[in-house]
């Protein structure tokens, strides 16, 4: 009887700590492919301002390619995390080697993205804000 009193108490106490456990959704949502398409890209130096559009690719899983990249006509590849983060990896793109991070909202209608990018003049800390979107949609 004391051992079936041990095993019912062990075995309430284990239910207990089972119901009590935190349930976590697993997120199964790639951010990649919710980013996808033609955005809007405000691009600030320090000294120089400009928009244009930008179209963003998925490459595969975690990666996306945004065409017109800092309005060349060579695209940059960027790393995306689950967590809404962007990475860009050093890479040279027209003679420029640009390097940064960045993040995108949860809405998936904004991200941001700065970095340095360095060619025979110097180098520059660039701030840019995507919106979704092009150019001529933009309400003035």
């Amino acid at each position: 009887m004391k051992m079936l009193r041990i095993y019912g108490t062990a075995l309430m106490a284990m239910l207990f700590l089972w119901a009590c456990e935190a349930e976590v959704a697993p997120d199964n949502t790639d951010v990649a492919n919710e980013i996808e398409g033609v955005w809007r890209c405000e691009r600030n130096d320090g000294q120089f301002t400009e928009e244009y559009d930008v179209t963003i690719k998925k490459i595969g899983t975690g990666k996306i390619q945004i065409d017109n990249f800092h309005n060349f006509s060579e695209p940059a590849t960027v790393i995306v995390y689950e967590d809404n983060t962007l990475q860009l990896e050093r890479q040279t793109i027209s003679g420029t080697s640009f390097e940064g991070a960045g993040k995108v909202a949860s809405s998936f209608q904004s991200m941001t993205l700065d970095y340095t990018a360095t060619d025979t003049e110097g180098t520059i800390n660039v701030t840019t804000s995507y919106s979704l979107g092009t150019i001529s949609k933009k309400v003035q």
